[in-house]
């Protein structure tokens, strides 16, 4: 069955929102739209990325950063730069939204669990990053295995020793996770991602906490 949804797409720092209906595609691991309604848009590729299509081949697509609307919430997302007929929302959005496909229809994701079963600090150590999105003015989106989400501001960093290489907004906006659950960057810089953890909740429970205390990992 096939599902087709209303979906507002716009500049991740704001302005429109240009409303379109792409094909729901959760087996993809990213969204893709137009790459002219995207320019339009004013929104920027930051690299390309080589996919494998279901016949084996591979195809090179820009990528970049969007900001999507469903059902009235709106999210940074990552979106491909695709042909003209081609709308598609992926499983990166299904996820940052928290929504899955179910009997024709997008419902709220069912979580299997939680990851923290016992407030102790072996049920901490389950509690690992699924998802960075690098955000303006040096902050990262981060969502975690317990369903926490939100953004860490990382501007106290900026600039200061192996940290200037975020001068250059593409070693910025390589940010990824790794097999350990770190938050790394191109350059060789890591940040430990259960201290990302506590900044994030930290900030939700206005506990201050100076980002400069965020550790360093192998940087």
């Amino acid at each position: 069955m096939t599902l087709r949804i209303e979906l507002g797409v716009g500049h991740p720092n704001g302005g429109e929102l240009i409303t379109v209906n792409p094909l729901v595609n959760a087996v993809a691991s990213h969204s893709i739209l137009p790459e002219s309604l995207l320019k339009r848009l004013g929104v920027a590729p930051r690299r390309r990325l080589e996919f494998t299509l279901a016949d084996g081949s591979t195809v090179e697509y820009d990528y970049g950063l969007a900001r999507f609307r469903i059902e009235g919430e709106e999210w940074p997302c990552p979106v491909l730069f695709g042909p003209e007929d081609v709308y598609a929302l992926g499983g990166s959005a299904l996820d940052i939204f928290n929504l899955e496909e179910d009997d024709g229809r997008l419902s709220p994701s069912k979580w299997l669990y939680l990851g923290i079963a016992r407030q102790d600090s072996d049920a901490a150590e389950d509690i690992r990053p699924t998802m960075v999105v690098p955000q303006e003015d040096y902050h990262i989106w981060l969502r975690y295995s317990d369903g926490v989400e939100g953004e860490v501001d990382l501007s106290n960093l900026a600039g200061s020793g192996v940290f200037s290489a975020w001068d250059d907004r593409a070693v910025f906006e390589s940010a990824r996770l790794d097999s350990n659950g770190a938050v790394v960057w191109d350059a060789g810089i890591e940040l430990c991602g259960d201290a990302l953890y506590i900044q994030l909740t930290s900030a939700t429970t206005d506990v201050a906490l100076s980002t400069t205390q965020i550790p360093v990992v192998n940087a």
